[in-house]
């Protein structure tokens, strides 16, 4: 699909091209009824396709459409842009903002010289490549788009323990057949076995997809003002759940495994607004303002597969006077049935930045905050919810960005209708999310006279 995008372009260009020249009005003194200039002769197709670029950029300049972030194409136009992103994730931000593991450590502390500290591990890289199409329905001011956006990753687990036991009668670790160590070691299977009896399955340690959809989305973008110093734009949008939720019984979310959701699992809206502003006397410098609010929709998701915990491990627990202490992390969740209810609920986005241009690149640089609020989670369990929310996972989360950019219009000097950005966003702040590191993003968009607005020939009367 990829390697028939430049081509489909390269045809389409090249289609108007072959088009016949635009004759021009016949000279005066020539006899004749009405009629039409004969065609000039005809010239190379490179040379044609020179020409026909010569005026569309000439036309397309006068009509002044800047703005980073609101302006539309041009009448007639149709655009292809694809974008990849490749980004490593190792840490995430805990709720008070603090630089974590992707998966929070599992503490059971008996006092401070007896305590088992569980790190499942996470760890993976991903990306992914988007693909969207637009075109021009109302020349300069109103784009209808859809976006086609997919995902891959590699994602794994890798289990250590830290059993630290100064006094055997209180040693924590021995609950899960973890001998004592006093350094970071790995997860021995007696560990799993003994998790199994107290009701969970032993996760999956690793999981990796190469092109899954994510959510489609598709609406319009109205440049509903343009000045000479301020543009502005607003985008509805709305999300179909094209993108797969993670398998319930290997999902990070229940600690069964790593996959990751690939969509919100429900339908979602959005209002994006932009805002663009520019000195009239300095006109290489910008600032552009983005605001988006969203709300997923309330959806139905599948519950996993617990096991039934062993009556003879709880009474042995019980027995060492420990149970109570550990109880609260393994309820009973062998009978929560298939399914449950959670809604995403509302999201804020809000970026600024600053751009010059310096001719042949641009340069950007920016900052953006990312706001989700806490997913409600209805369920016929209420252990089960209390276990969702407990995991700490799942919950309102926040994260925060510096962008650098670099674009280059300068392909059209070239005489290829195209465009290159390079793009690295830095982590520097947020709460309860993934930290995305070595994130960049390389975007090409194209740009296709499909039906552009071209001057109509003259007929001039033989006198």
């Amino acid at each position: 699909m990829k390697k028939l995008i430049p081509v489909v372009v390269a045809l389409l260009f090249l289609s108007q091209a072959w088009a016949e020249e635009i004759p021009s009005p016949v000279p005066e003194g020539t006899k004749g009824a009405t009629f039409l200039q004969p065609p000039a002769s005809e010239k190379g197709l490179f040379s044609r396709y020179i020409n026909y670029m010569d005026k569309e950029i000439q036309r397309i300049d006068e009509m002044d459409l800047w703005g980073p972030g609101s302006t539309q194409l041009p009448e007639g136009y149709f655009s292809v842009k694809y974008q990849y992103n490749n980004r490593i994730a190792q840490h995430r931000y805990d709720t008070f903002g603090h630089k974590i593991p992707i998966i929070p450590h599992i503490e059971f502390k008996v006092d401070n010289d007896n305590y088992l500290l569980l790190d499942l591990g996470g760890d993976g890289s991903g990306g992914s490549h988007s693909f969207l199409l637009s075109y021009d329905l109302i020349g300069g001011y109103l784009d209808y788009y859809i976006e086609l956006p997919f995902i891959y990753m590699d994602v794994t687990m890798k289990p250590r323990y830290l059993n630290k036991c100064n006094d055997l009668t209180k040693c924590p670790g021995l609950i899960f057949g973890l001998p004592p160590s006093d350094k970071w070691a790995p997860m021995p299977n007696t560990f799993w076995t003994e998790l199994e009896r107290l009701g969970r399955p032993k996760a999956d340690l690793h999981y990796s997809c190469d092109f899954e959809w994510q959510d489609i989305n598709t609406g319009f973008s109205f440049n509903y003002y343009k000045s000479d110093w301020m543009s502005t734009s607003v985008t509805p949008k709305v999300f179909f759940p094209t993108g797969k939720i993670a398998d319930p019984d290997r999902s990070i979310d229940f600690l069964l495994g790593p996959e990751l959701d690939k969509g919100t699992g429900g339908y979602s809206v959005a209002l994006v607004s932009d805002y663009d502003f520019r000195l009239p006397w300095f006109k290489r410098l910008m600032f552009t303002g983005e605001f988006s609010i969203g709300y997923a929709f309330r959806h139905r998701r599948p519950t996993p597969h617990f096991l039934k915990p062993d009556e003879q491990k709880i009474n042995d627990l019980k027995n060492l006077g420990v149970w109570n202490d550990i109880a609260p992390y393994f309820p009973d969740l062998s009978n929560i049935g298939d399914h449950y209810y959670s809604t995403p609920g509302a999201s804020y986005d809000a970026s600024f930045a600053t751009s010059f241009d310096f001719t042949v690149a641009a340069l950007n640089i920016g900052y953006g905050y990312s706001f989700k609020s806490r997913p409600t989670i209805e369920s016929s369990s209420p252990e089960f919810t209390q276990f969702i929310y407990g995991l700490e996972i799942v919950g309102q989360s926040e994260t925060r960005v510096l962008s650098f950019a670099l674009i280059t219009p300068a392909l059209f000097a070239l005489y290829i209708p195209a465009t290159v950005q390079f793009r690295y966003d830095i982590p520097v702040g947020g709460s309860n999310a993934l930290m995305f590191e070595n994130n960049f993003f390389i975007t090409i968009q194209t740009f296709v006279p499909i039906n552009p607005e071209t001057p109509k020939p003259e007929k001039v009367a033989a006198p």
